[in-house]
């Protein structure tokens, strides 16, 4: 009996010592260098390009775009998705976005961006 129980013991003290080793692992995560600041680079580069549309395009004065995006190794965008509250202003944004050359900044290849572009006229 009292090998078994110190077998028992012995398990449980392996068992519990394997999961708070594991912890200090996942508190750890390896931090990627290479691409630090690349979305910050490229949303300045999108909100430097596409302005607020000149002409009246959405209902009081303001719309919202929803962009899903990757880039290609020339620089240009490759948009999978696009959805405004107007589509005159998803339209307007496309052909912006379409205009738009990423260069100059490292970005991880196939990266899929999601940026939600408000536009408020004044």
């Amino acid at each position: 009996m009292k090998t078994i129980n110190s077998i028992s013991l012995l398990l449980t003290i392996i068992l519990v010592g394997a999961v708070f080793s594991m912890n200090t692992y996942a508190g750890n995560p390896v931090k990627d260098t290479k691409y630090p600041y690349h979305a910050k680079q490229i949303k300045q580069i999108l909100e430097q390009n596409v302005k607020f549309p000149e002409c009246g395009m959405t209902k009081s004065g303001q719309g919202i775009a929803d962009v899903i995006f990757s880039i290609k190794e020339d620089g240009t965008l490759d948009i999978d998705e696009i959805s405004a509250n107007c589509k005159d202003l998803e339209v307007y944004v496309k052909e912006q976005l379409k205009k738009i050359t990423i260069a100059n900044v490292n970005h991880p290849a196939g990266q899929h961006y999601k940026i939600t572009m408000i536009f408020i006229n004044g």
